[in-house]
């Protein structure tokens, strides 16, 4: 479906060509989300939330998002 291709894009660094996609460099993020979501931090799962944040220390994070 499209997701899978939204992800294969993602993977390979192609997705910021599709509208609605934003990149943002920073060290820290809140997100907020009107519905849950499945989250994932650092690679492992953070299970299904509407709200996190995420911080990093030493370089900036980047957060993909629809």
């Amino acid at each position: 479906g499209l997701g899978d291709v939204y992800k294969r894009q993602a993977f390979f660094g192609k997705h910021t060509q599709f509208t609605g996609i934003h990149i943002f460099r920073c060290k820290n993020v809140e997100v907020f989300s009107s519905v849950p979501l499945a989250v994932h931090k650092d690679g492992e799962s953070a299970g299904i939330q509407e709200t996190f944040s995420v911080s990093v220390d030493k370089e900036p994070v980047k957060i993909i998002l629809p």
